[in-house]
């Protein structure tokens, strides 16, 4: 009896252990099942993602690292506009354009296929498309002056101050009829247009773009300019005249003789024609040689290093024009040529500048003749007045720009 209760409990117990192995087998099994059945392979995602932004499109650039990768679709306007793609397996980078955008503010997502259908997690990004509203932002470079000499016609700029600018594009006419272009960097004022053909126009634009990184330049409209050409004249042919009327000497201690105004010094305050102090009233007036017979147009005139809207620096005054200059100094054989104001922007009175005055008159102050002077050798300069309350005239720069006759 004994026996046979032990035989059952280890029959029992064994019934059981075997139940419960049974059980656990098909539990597990039916585990993996579950877990396989929803493991997820994702294609490799664009990678390095960026947006390029261009003339009423974008351009999207991606690397991939998955060699399986072979599509993508990509969606924007909330999904309600899509893109879908297909390329080698093996590809490395993908470049896209998207064209048609409006001009606004756009987030594409793309995701990526590989060649089992697999898709990648989505990446985003947002960038913008330019179009008709920048363009209205947008003008062309100012030109400050124009200046002819041997042959060759120098333009120069005002500074450009927009930080979308890339440069200003110049077209031309050569002497021999050929169209030449020059390309004007944003960051220079000055350039040559060699071999001019004078009385041509001249046609430019300036370029633009909204980002650094977009892919489309835009330009401004094309302006044209025919540039009335005059010459700007030979400082070394230039020669002082002393007429017996003549009323200047120059400073004996500075030895700023009237030749020392016709040289590019425009920093230092005695490297300049000035007149000794006190010597005679104002007016006062000189006279030179232009070394040729030119009808004279432009006249700029730059004022003493240091001492700008002051101290005998030209105010108001005469030009006067003669061929055959009387030897006595007399005005019977001279013509008026113009009467010419200096302007001090501001308004300020003596003694206060504004910035304004600094750089208009550090520039050069042009003064403008009539158009079709007769043509003249010789001229004298008659200061009426001059700024500050000295009885001394001084000129620290003078150009002289003329149409010299064939």
């Amino acid at each position: 009896m004994k026996r046979n209760i032990v035989l059952n409990y280890k029959h029992l117990l064994l019934s059981v252990v075997m139940v419960l192995t049974y059980a656990c087998t098909k539990q597990d099994h039916f585990y993996k099942e579950f877990v396989e059945d929803r493991v997820q392979h994702y294609a490799g995602k664009a990678d390095s993602l960026r947006v390029f932004p261009g003339d009423n499109r974008v351009m999207l650039k991606w690397y991939l690292f998955d060699p399986l990768v072979n599509a993508a679709s990509i969606h924007w306007n909330n999904k309600r506009d899509s893109m879908f793609v297909e390329h080698a397996t093996g590809t490395d980078s993908v470049e896209l354009i998207i064209s048609n955008l409006p001009e606004t503010t756009h987030t594409f997502t793309i995701v990526t296929r590989d060649r089992n259908g697999n898709k990648s997690i989505p990446v985003t990004i947002s960038g913008s498309s330019y179009g008709s509203n920048f363009r209205k932002t947008i003008s062309n470079r100012m030109i400050r002056d124009l200046v002819y000499q041997n042959k060759k016609l120098s333009v120069k700029w005002q500074p450009e101050l927009s930080e979308t600018a890339l440069f200003t594009e110049v077209v031309f006419s050569d002497t021999n009829g050929n169209r030449e272009t020059v390309i004007m960097p944003v960051d220079e004022n000055d350039c040559v247009l060699p071999g001019y053909k004078g009385g041509s126009s001249i046609e430019y634009r300036t370029a633009f773009v909204p980002e650094k990184n977009a892919i489309d330049t835009f330009y401004t409209e094309v302006a044209a300019i025919t540039p009335e050409v005059y010459e700007l004249l030979d400082w070394s042919k230039f020669r002082e005249v002393r007429l017996p009327t003549d009323t200047y000497q120059e400073h004996a201690t500075l030895k700023t003789s009237m030749p020392k105004m016709w040289n590019d010094d425009i920093t230092s305050s005695s490297n300049l024609f000035l007149t000794v102090p006190n010597l005679s009233p104002i007016p006062q007036w000189f006279t030179f040689d232009l070394g040729v017979t030119a009808s004279i147009s432009h006249m700029r005139i730059w004022h003493r290093a240091g001492w700008y809207y002051n101290l005998g620096n030209l105010k108001r005054f005469e030009v006067y024009g003669s061929n055959e200059p009387n030897p006595d100094g007399s005005w019977e054989s001279w013509t008026l040529l113009g009467t010419f104001q200096s302007t001090k922007p501001s308004g300020l009175p003596l003694g206060q500048t504004s910035q304004l005055d600094l750089d208009y008159i550090l520039a050069g102050e042009m003064f403008v003749f009539e158009k079709n002077l007769p043509p003249f050798r010789y001229l004298r300069v008659k200061t009426l007045e001059v700024w500050g309350t000295v009885k001394y005239v001084c000129i620290q720069k003078m150009q002289i720009w003329a149409n010299i006759p064939n």
